[in-house]
């Protein structure tokens, strides 16, 4: 994917998490964002906030409490970020396989 088609790609999903059409995201509209942009992602929105605090706060560089689209695409627009950026799920124990009765 080319450079300018990746980010008319990130604005496209930016705007469309943005649910009160105001141009930023709010916490919960990142979180969106993260959903719509990688729909096979093993990421929860009901995960703890501990969880996607930092996530936000690495987007949100005035510490305003919201991303505006400069922030979203400054943290996206370095290649190096790209894959970084978008977090994944912290890894879950696989359950014990069940154990035979005596």
């Amino acid at each position: 994917m080319s450079d300018s088609a990746f980010k008319r790609s990130i604005n496209d999903i930016f705007n469309y998490s943005d649910e009160n059409n105001d141009g930023l995201l709010d916490f919960g509209e990142l979180k969106l964002f993260f959903r719509h942009s990688n729909p096979k992602s093993t990421l929860k929105l009901e995960m703890e906030d501990s969880y996607w605090n930092p996530i936000f706060n690495s987007f949100d560089s005035n510490g305003d409490k919201k991303v505006n689209w400069s922030e979203a695409w400054a943290k996206l627009a370095r290649p190096s970020q790209r894959v970084k950026a978008i977090p994944k799920a912290p890894e879950v124990p696989k359950p014990l396989p069940p154990q035979p009765q005596p």
